[in-house]
């Protein structure tokens, strides 16, 4: 017979008794609590100029054409890394003679060019290929429309669709080559401004890959984990600076310490630019004490949201010093003078939510707005703008098939992303330096771009 043993649920004076045991043990220096009511927090100061990343005049100025912008990061440079990233098998293909291989193998900058000026043109018309349509060669037709465009721009031009469709899923960036592009992204900036924000974005994707990930609470669900790192140009113009594949294999967990792995490569970015008053802003997926620990040993500011597991030596101290959160709009904070430190418990709906920084200071000010949250109300507004740039890239991208054929999928997927973030990167530039210019839609930014690029490859 089997018996049934029901959970017994501790008591108050029990889970004080644990917290107390906790605290004994804890080597947390000592918080205070403080009073929103009395004191006040905010930011470092940093001037207006400041406030967002610059751009380096000597490579993009307001005389930039969108090619120019866009060639500083899909550089001369990294199109012959992609090339040679791969054996010259890569290139090899069935000729009525026997086996040819593309350009005899050579790199071509004038043919990579003119296949990325095709391939950009696909993606601004999103001429997508639907279920309810009869055609069985979709993207033949779309290459045909490319070419009949630009050999009205330029007759001489000799690049057939059969070379395209060769080409296309050959030359594709390899996750290895992210970080080069990321360098390129940053290359363009003198200083990365106010803030700075780390997150991931789960790019659909339901091919076979040893990458895939599923992760039920992102929206597709399944597909490649890339972590992100983007900052501002301006008032809601987000530009991404580093891109990078998570490449632990599905059967892996990640653990604390691989989190850590990425915030420091974020931090390193930080570290690279000075960016001494910038403020990373990250998710609790990163905030964990190990995080925490090297961001104050390298002076980096940071505000990140956290979950009260990864932080009992926090929690067990701010309930020590008779904060209490229990309905909704409720909150309770203690600050670090030691760390400089501000710790936050908000009760939101029925939820609740706790921030950590270092980078908000008490300051003398008159009593805040009703309903200020200091350091949460920051996170809180700033987190969005990798979102706001992953939303940007819905139907901005390639609208065809990337594997088949005896080809995996999953090369094809990346290069996807790849040139998704490049674009949306190249007309958030493009915005920035022309601000008195009226907005387009980006059907007409990337024809233009595509048409920049063709000429240019023509006059090579």
């Amino acid at each position: 017979m089997k018996i049934f043993v029901r959970n017994r649920k501790e008591s108050p004076l029990e889970l004080t008794q644990q917290r107390n045991k906790r605290l004994d043990k804890s080597d947390e220096p000592l918080w205070e609590a403080t009073d929103f009511d009395k004191q006040h927090y905010q930011l470092p100061y940093l001037s207006e100029g400041d406030a967002y990343a610059k751009i380096d005049v000597s490579k993009v100025s307001n005389h930039s054409r969108r090619a120019d912008i866009f060639r500083n990061f899909y550089s001369d440079k990294l199109l012959q890394q992609i090339w040679d990233h791969y054996d010259v098998s890569r290139w090899a293909c069935s000729h009525h003679s026997g086996i040819a291989t593309v350009n005899h193998g050579a790199f071509n900058l004038s043919g990579i060019l003119i296949l990325l000026a095709v391939k950009i043109r696909i993606i601004a018309i999103q001429n997508a290929p639907r279920e309810n349509k009869e055609n069985h060669r979709p993207l033949r037709g779309n290459l045909q429309e490319a070419l009949d465009h630009f050999t009205e721009i330029d007759p001489k031009l000799s690049v057939g669709r059969s070379h395209l469709e060769l080409l296309l899923p050959r030359f594709t960036v390899p996750a290895d080559l992210l970080e080069n592009l990321s360098k390129n992204f940053q290359s363009i900036l003198t200083s990365l401004g106010r803030i700075v924000c780390g997150d991931e974005k789960l790019y659909h994707f339901t091919g076979e890959s040893e990458f895939i990930r599923l992760i039920p609470s992102k929206p597709g669900h399944i597909g490649f984990w890339f972590y992100e790192l983007c900052v501002l140009l301006g008032a809601n113009l987000v530009f991404m600076i580093h891109i990078k594949l998570q490449t632990t294999t599905k059967s892996d967990k990640l653990s604390k310490k691989k989190t850590v792995m990425f915030v420091r490569i974020w931090m390193n970015i930080m570290i690279a630019f000075r960016a001494n008053l910038s403020v990373l802003f990250y998710d609790s997926y990163y905030g964990t004490n190990e995080a925490r620990e090297m961001l104050r040993e390298y002076g980096i500011l940071y505000v990140s949201a956290c979950k009260e597991s990864n932080f009992r030596n926090l929690t067990d101290q701010l309930w020590s010093l008779g904060g209490t959160v229990s309905r909704a709009g409720d909150t309770a904070a203690m600050y670090n003078q030691e760390y400089g430190e501000l710790f936050i418990c908000h009760m939101q709906n029925n939820d609740k939510k706790y921030s950590l920084g270092n980078a908000m200071v008490p300051c003398r000010s008159s009593r805040s707005k009703a309903g200020d949250i200091f350091g949460w109300d920051l996170y809180a507004f700033n987190f969005k703008h990798n979102d706001i740039f992953n939303r940007n890239l819905h139907d901005k991208s390639w609208c065809h098939k990337v594997g088949g054929r005896g080809r995996a999928g999953e090369e094809g997927h990346i290069d996807d992303y790849a040139l998704a973030v490049t674009l949306q990167n190249t007309f958030s530039v493009f915005k920035a330096i022309n601000p008195g210019i009226p907005d387009v839609d980006f059907l007409t930014h990337a024809t233009t771009l595509a048409d920049e690029i063709f000429v240019y490859a023509m006059s090579l």
